[in-house]
């Protein structure tokens, strides 16, 4: 009998000639969880709960012997592009995690796995472990017979598995591995099996074995619709279509792209069903399938998605891509390699323009593209056929039954014959004429809302009544009565308001609205601003159907555009019903005044005076957007205004507040004007004004100080891009202010009026050139958040001893400063940046900072790194310009937890960290240090990018096991001779060699399928014509290659050699948020 006692991992895979490194990192960029996180998490989860979860997490089972790793490994890493489930793959940490027993993992794997791909050599039928996994497959296939054995004949031809020489050599092997080795069944099995053989290449083979998984893998699902009723025939029709558009009329038109159109009104499952048709398609386009929604995202974020789902353009990249015309270029020249399924949904009017430059990119012919829109007409404005276009399918009865009981969470089958006729005449209810058709429909999402009206109890069935005769609903189309029901539902009352107020909240995209919005609407029009009733504030909209999602970490709330047209219908009637009374989004030359709430948006008046808005006493929101005539305000007559927003009005100067009393927030984006006296609004609590970014103000130039005298209870100080002004404001009588943000403050030499704000938990003062002296912190002891930047002319800063809440700490620039003394007392701090406090020798105190997540220490004085092997949440560490950088204490060790380290220009720097405990490393940046040996890279399986230009190394290190590396850059690097260890590296998209002055040859790169660039100007020693690059034996057209000879001089810094772009700039404009106290307006 076979068994496994005293076997390693896979016998055979430790062989002299066949060894494996230990872990492997091929985590595809289309994955939302990091290989960090997902590793975290299952320490919590503990081994038990994984072990339990491997048949759902593990498809495929891919099984082989030692020879063929590095097939298999490639073959791993094509799989895991295309396809969104997991992979058992013996040398993937994930599959097989260090410390674990691996024969068990490996036997739950291969019983629960849906296909088994097989690849068959003479060494996979002469190593006990490949037989020992072929034997647990074919045990598990007697219990489960719709497991499928895919055999690939790699170097190892059917005909010559059946010779008979063959034969008896693997049975004779079998006999001393095994008493029972069932070598017949082996055999029938394989011989009975239509395998895949190795043809041509061995690229063309994986791509084989790749559109081969596709059909016998259960397709992964981009999005659930097990719940969607009538799915299967409705798609079924819709697919038909495809084909009738795709065969057309005209020959020249067959089997090119197909553009299909698909219409009619909201809420009748066009979004559903296209969600529906992009899980159908996954495998026949072998996952390159993408839905993007107009008005869900801008124009850049919606290329960017198409990108990621469609082509293969690395993420890392494609994060940094920040303009939508490269994004769209980027398009243009990626979008062709493939065919692809993509989904325009939900085109009007004012997204067809963005529509059709989608719809004219050059795809591949083969590629699928569906377009949704409420009319054909404006499907036909987007150049489809009307021959290609369709109305989404109406439900059935019983379907339409069915979608109703299941959001009213009853079950159909237990219902009485006196409740099923209730339920009957509901349904029927929600069947009405849709459009300008006489034919009546079942409305998706009238039966959704109507569901949740209902609820599971159909003895309180008889108490819901929804009057389509009403007087207040004549001329209103019945989805509206039925949307309504569900508003009316609202308890108590006051929640009705907040709804309408969340929905026409200002915000800039359609469908989606800040949660920031919605907070400070809560806070100052209604007193609720704390986190738990936000959350449940919209948790009950969720269940009443009145919004579809809602993320409070993100700041995302989903709205369907039904019910902005229902909230927008319902403010704008002369007669309100249960108070409906706020405010309204109103079309260009109009303004609308309501009890409640106030817009004025896009108005051609230049002057908005007091008399003008004595009539809107009754206003506690007055939202001015968008008038860009207008040149002065007064709301003095508007006692009751609790809340006054600016937008966007670049002439206003002058706005008149005093003596509004119930005044609690002034937000004024776009402010150029003077401060507006603050006299009399002694309940005011926010205060923030942005100037816009790009505003240039004259030096000379002073605003009057802004007195803040007449605001005592001022809660929130904002001031953005704001001009010079002549001292600070006085903060003598602001004893409850809590944030305070000034981002110009150059004019400024002293902050000591700051002592007595001792209720302060965010302080962000930026560019502060001119200051001289800063109060003690030691006043300041409930911050949680302290930036002070630019303060180079500071040498003193005391207190940090009283800070013990401190998170987040940034003292930027402040070059004079030598030491931060008591700061061993914040042992809270998560982020921290002393980027340019380069007086600053002593660090050791980081050591204690357990709670560290991102060190920024460029350019300081740093000479030692301290001890940060028990850092273990530190995941980024900036060590940039430290030309006084020697080494590291102790081990050496930078904390399991790291993902990034930049070292760029530490001169005197000889060694790498210890880099065993960190082995989800991805990016290393070395440049120009003085670091020969590159040996500790060994264990860093996940690198993705290395960046060693300009440094003495002479060779590099194995790098066989660096899967997932992309970027490469050896510029510079004078004593290199050959690059010999870069033959195996898959990923590789960036190979930069320029300057090599020394290199005599290149490797050969065939084997790097995603290599794109590369760079070899200034290599006098390389023969171009000996360079090897993918699909070709010289280099090809498709490749970007440099050989040129630059005679100028080398550029000190480059776009390969610079600093590393800072993770830690972009992630501290999220701390507010992080602490909750964010307002969420500066960066709206």
């Amino acid at each position: 009998m076979l068994t496994t006692e005293g076997m390693d991992r896979r016998d055979g895979l430790h062989d002299k000639d066949h060894n494996r490194p230990k872990t492997m990192s091929a985590i595809p960029s289309f994955q939302v969880e990091s290989h960090r996180q997902k590793r975290l998490c299952l320490r919590q989860a503990g081994s038990a709960v994984e072990h339990r979860c491997l048949d759902k997490k593990y498809k495929i089972f891919l099984s082989h012997a030692g020879a063929q790793k590095n097939f298999v490994e490639q073959l791993y890493i094509d799989l895991q592009r295309v396809l969104h489930f997991g992979i058992f793959f013996d040398i993937d940490d994930a599959s097989l995690p260090k410390g674990e027993n691996f024969p068990s993992r490996i036997f739950e794997a291969a019983k629960h796995c849906e296909l088994a791909i097989v690849v068959m050599s003479d060494e996979y039928f002469t190593r006990k472990w490949p037989m020992l996994e072929l034997k647990s497959f074919l045990e598990s296939k007697k219990q489960r017979p719709e497991l499928k054995i895919l055999p690939v004949f790699y170097k190892l031809s059917i005909d010559e598995f059946r010779q008979q020489k063959r034969q008896r050599s693997y049975r004779k092997t079998w006999n001393k591995m095994s008493s029972d080795c069932q070598w017949e069944e082996v055999v029938k099995v394989i011989s009975s099996t239509n395998g895949i053989h190795l043809r041509s290449s061995e690229p063309a083979l994986r791509n084989e074995i790749v559109k081969a998984t596709f059909k016998l893998v259960t397709p992964y699902l981009l999005s659930d619709d097990s719940n969607v009723q009538g799915k299967s025939r409705i798609s079924r029709i819709i697919e038909e279509s495809f084909q009738r558009s795709n065969d057309g009329s005209n020959a020249s038109e067959a089997r090119s792209v197909c553009f299909v159109g698909l219409y009619g009104m909201g809420g009748s499952g066009k979004t559903t069903m296209s969600k529906v048709l992009c899980n159908n398609m996954m495998q026949e386009f072998l996952g390159k399938v993408c839905r993007i929604e107009f008005g869900a995202h801008g124009f850049l974020d919606l290329c960017k998605q198409v990108i990621q789902c469609t082509t293969n353009y690395e993420e890392m990249f494609l994060s940094k891509v920040n303009d939508a015309e490269l994004a769209l270029q980027i398009l243009k020249d990626r979008i062709s390699d493939q065919r692809i399924f993509l989904v325009i949904d939900n085109v009007n009017e004012t997204s067809s323009s963005e529509a059709k430059t989608f719809l004219g990119l050059p795809f591949k012919v083969g590629s699928l593209i569906l377009v949704t829109a409420r009319s054909i007409t404006t499907l036909g404005n987007l150049n489809i056929s009307w021959r290609s276009c369709m109305k989404v399918p109406a439900l059935k009865k019983e379907e339409a039954v069915a979608l109703l009981t299941q959001h009213a969470g009853c079950d159909n089958c237990n219902l009485s014959s006196e409740h099923k006729e209730t339920l009957g005449k509901f349904v029927d209810k929600c069947c009405f004429n849709v459009e300008d058709w006489s034919l009546q429909e079942y409305h998706p999402l009238a039966l959704k809302v109507f569901g949740t009206r209902m609820g599971p109890d159909p003895r309180e069935w008889c108490k819901i009544v929804i009057d389509f005769k009403h007087p207040g609903n004549e001329g209103e189309h019945p989805l509206f009565s039925i949307l309504r029901s569900s508003y009316d539902t609202l308890k108590p009352q006051i929640y009705q308001r907040m709804f309408i107020d969340l929905i026409l909240a200002r915000n800039g995209s359609t469908y989606r609205i800040n949660s920031h919005d919605l907070a400070w609407r809560l806070r100052y029009l209604y007193d609720k601003e704390t986190y738990a009733f936000n959350f449940e504030l919209l948790e009950e909209f969720r269940r009443k159907s009145l919004i579809e999602y809602y993320n409070l970490f993100s700041g995302e709330i989903l709205v369907h555009d039904l019910y902005r047209e229902f909230v927008q219908m319902e403010v704008e009637k002369d007669k309100f019903q249960h108070h409906r009374k706020c405010c309204l989004f109103r079309g260009v030359n109009q303004r609308y005044k309501q009890a409640y709430r106030l817009r004025i948006y896009k108005q051609e008046i230049q002057h908005l005076m007091k008399e003008m808005l004595c009539s809107c006493s009754e206003s506690e929101l007055l939202t001015i957007e968008d008038c860009s005539n207008l040149k002065s305000v007064d709301v003095r007559g508007m006692q009751n205004l609790k809340m006054l927003e600016i937008v966007g009005c670049p002439l206003l100067k002058n706005v008149v507040v005093e003596g509004l009393a119930n005044l609690r927030a002034i937000i004024w984006k776009g402010f150029e004007g003077e401060y507006p006296s603050l006299v009399g609004l002694e309940s005011l609590e926010g205060l923030i004004f942005v100037s816009d970014n790009d505003k240039v103000f004259d030096a000379s130039m002073e605003t009057r100080p802004l007195d803040l005298s007449g605001c005592p209870y001022l809660d929130v100080l904002e001031l953005w891009n704001q001009p010079p002004m002549p001292r600070l404001p006085d903060f003598n009588l602001l004893k409850d202010l809590r944030i305070l943000m000034i981002n110009r403050c150059e004019h400024f030499e002293s902050f000591l009026c700051l002592h007595f704000l001792k209720n302060l938990v965010s302080l962000q003062l930026y560019d502060c050139s001119s200051l001289l002296e800063f109060p003690s912190l030691a006043n300041f002891e409930h911050l949680e958040i302290f930036t002070l930047e630019g303060a180079f002319r500071l040498q003193k800063l005391n207190g940090f001893e009283r800070l013990t809440a401190l998170k987040f700490l940034s003292l930027k620039n402040a070059g004079l400063l030598q030491r931060l003394p008591g700061i061993e007392a914040c042992t809270k701090i998560r982020g921290l940046d002393l980027s340019g406090t380069s007086s600053i020798q002593n660090f050791i105190w980081i050591s204690s900072m357990l709670d560290l997540e991102k060190v920024n220490l460029s350019s300081t004085g740093l000479s030692v790194l301290p001890d940060c092997s028990k850092l273990y949440k530190l995941e980024e560490l900036c060590l940039d310009n430290c030309m006084e950088l020697e080494g590291f204490t102790g081990s050496g060790a930078v904390g399991e937890s790291l993902l990034r380290i930049s070292m760029w220009r530490c001169s005197r720097l000889t060694s790498l960290p210890q880099l065993k405990e960190s082995p989800d490393l991805t990016h290393l940046k070395i440049t120009r240090t003085s670091i020969q040996d590159l040996s500790a890279l060994k264990d860093c399986f996940h690198l993705q990018y290395l960046d060693c230009a300009y440094t003495p190394i002479t060779r590099l290190p194995d790098m066989s096991h660096m899967l997932s590396l992309k970027r490469l850059n050896v510029r510079g690097c004078v004593l290199l001779t050959r690059l010999d260890n870069i033959t195996c590296l898959p990923a590789l998209d960036e190979l930069f060699v320029q300057d090599c002055e020394n290199l005599v040859t290149l490797p050969d790169l065939r084997s790097s399928m995603c290599l794109m660039e590369l760079d070899l100007t200034n290599c006098p020693l390389v023969d171009p014509d000996l360079v090897k690059l993918p699909g070709s034996s010289d280099c090809g057209e498709d490749y970007d290659v440099q050989m040129e000879e630059n005679d100028g001089p080398v550029d000190e810094v480059d776009e390969a050699d610079g600093p590393v772009e800072q993770p830690i700039t972009t992630w501290w404009g999220k701390i507010m948020e992080a602490v909750g106290v964010a307002t969420g307006w500066a960066t709206n």
